[in-house]
């Protein structure tokens, strides 16, 4: 049985930021994908300014284009709870 601290935690799991990579290629193809760290973890922000601060730190940066890409992608906040089906999945 969940304690209620327990509960709290999921709670504030869920209404913790992440970040979506938009990327795009020839062919009108666009892929959704979620900002990783390092560690191959997804990145989670406990609000949307810190999740702005990094993307603005992720477009100062270099790109380098993967094969068929032709921007930059777009990047895109959302809170986890308010994720599609298939994108919710993918938090690690």
């Amino acid at each position: 049985m969940a304690t209620a601290s327990t509960a709290k935690a999921a709670k504030r799991y869920f209404e913790m930021y992440v970040i979506v990579q938009t990327q795009y290629f020839h062919g009108k193809e666009r892929r959704r994908l979620l900002e990783d760290g390092i560690s191959g973890r997804t990145t989670r922000f406990a609000t949307p300014k810190e999740a702005r601060a990094y993307i603005e730190e992720l477009e100062r940066n270099v790109y380098c284009f993967v094969p068929g890409e032709y921007q930059r992608p777009t990047y895109r906040i959302c809170r986890i709870d308010h994720l599609p089906q298939y994108l919710a999945e993918m938090v690690y």
